[in-house]
């Protein structure tokens, strides 16, 4: 994948080593081919985080990359995904996709709401982000 990290990259044309270069599946659509690249961060933090089967598991951010680390987490095993996200529109598209929760990330008592959903502290805390790659950290820090 390119884009704008890569000099260029947002070019109508622009020139590239041919070994970067990954023929896709004729049976993959461009739809699917689009999701790639979104999906590939939060996949990478989630097998960053380690096992998570059977772990309670934050995510902070219910945009796109914040969706697909629900997603990936609930793959991955995780017992318990709920998503922070200040707008209740996107906790509860989050909700949908299968978060167990969610709550108000800017709301004076979001740790509280946190470790109250979960039933427990949280074990894994994924930050959805839009530039660079997500950190983890156990949660609480």
């Amino acid at each position: 994948m390119f884009g704008c990290q890569t000099p260029g990259g947002m070019a109508d044309q622009f020139v590239i080593d041919v070994g970067r270069i990954i023929t896709l599946p004729d049976d993959l659509s461009d739809l699917e081919a689009a999701l790639i690249e979104p999906l590939s961060t939060p996949v990478h933090a989630v097998r960053r985080a380690g096992d998570l089967t059977g772990k309670r598991v934050v995510v902070l951010g219910a945009g796109p990359i914040g969706l697909f680390a629900t997603l990936a987490g609930l793959q991955a095993g995780a017992a318990t995904v709920v998503v922070a996200d200040l707008l209740d529109t996107k906790r509860a598209r989050a909700e949908r996709l299968g978060a167990s929760g969610s709550f108000d990330s800017s709301a004076a008592d979001a740790a509280e709401q946190a470790r109250a959903l979960l039933g427990g502290p949280g074990e894994r805390m994924l930050p959805a982000r839009r530039a660079g790659q997500p950190r983890m950290r156990r949660w609480p820090a």
